[in-house]
Order: C-alpha cells, then structure tokens, then sequence
C-alpha cells in the first residue's frame, strides 16, 4: 500500500496493488474538506427561511432555538458560514435579552417587559449552544453569552438540585 497525501486539503490517497489486485485507489475526505450535501441543503434552506426571520411579540424564543443550533452546526463545517451566524442569528436572539433584572437571561417574546417569562429550559440550551460555538470558533463573544446565562440558571436551582421551569415557578 502506498499512502499519500494529495493536492486537496484534508484529503489522503491510498493506493492498493499486490496479489490479485492490479491497483485499487481509495481517497478520504475529513469531514471538514468533504463537499456535504447536507450542509448544502441546509445553507439553501436558511437563506430562504431569513429574509422572513425576524424577532417579534409574536415569535416565541423557543421557536428560534433551533436556528442557533443549525446555523452553530453549518458554521462548524464551513467557515463562511460564521458571517450568517454574526450578522443574522445572533442580533435576532439578542433582541429576546433581558436586562433589567440581574442576572440578565434571554426572556420568551422579544422585547419583553415582563422578566418572569424567562424559561430556564430555554436559556440552558441556549447556553450549551453558545459554549459548542465558542469551542469551534473561539470567540469570546459567545463564552460570555453563555457565562451571562449560567448566571441566571444558578438562581432557578431548586433545594432538591433541579432547577425549575421559569422565574415565576
């Protein structure tokens, strides 16, 4: 076997020849340089679904949850991707932000007076996608929105050790 690294970035040759074989060429891709389908169709499908993305009374965080998740996870695999994350789904998300009570949390409805419909569920997942973004692109930026929100689900920890559904509970 003749192992090789080819012109491609990320990519290895393997060429295989000996008995019985006249010459077998296997070529591997990571997961980062490999053109993915997946993440084609899922550009495609945030580029529709963003010019209608907006935050309002009438969008409940939890709807947009899952659009921090996807863009994290394409960013992860394209790098370009990064732009659509800063430009688009964070500015929408920090419009949820609820600052006037300490420690400030992401509240259900964008713009919210109201401080008890900050969720507890909501703000930890939305956390735990903060932190994976930081551990792939290492900007600070994203550990301290995920710092400012463990904050805040400190105070929900119940006696027992779980943590209730919202402020309010």
């Amino acid at each position: 076997a003749l192992v090789q690294s080819s012109e491609e970035p990320g990519e290895i040759v393997v060429e295989v020849s000996g008995k019985g074989v006249k010459k077998a060429v296997l070529t591997i891709r990571s997961e980062a340089s490999a053109p993915n389908e997946y993440v084609r169709r899922a550009s495609r499908l945030m580029d529709s679904v963003y010019p209608g993305y907006v935050a309002g009374k009438t969008v409940r965080l939890k709807d947009n949850l899952g659009t921090l998740s996807a863009t994290a996870a394409i960013a992860a695999v394209d790098e370009d991707y990064k732009e659509v994350l800063d430009s688009k789904v964070t500015p929408v998300l920090d419009k949820y932000m609820y600052i006037k009570r300490s420690p400030a949390a992401y509240a259900q409805y964008a713009g919210s007076s109201d401080a008890g419909d900050r969720l507890y569920e909501d703000n930890m997942r939305l956390a735990i996608d903060f932190v994976d973004i930081y551990m792939k692109t290492r900007d600070s930026r994203y550990l301290q929105k995920a710092e400012t929100i463990w904050k805040f689900v400190r105070e929900g920890i119940s006696m027992t050790g779980g943590v209730y559904a919202s402020e309010l509970a």
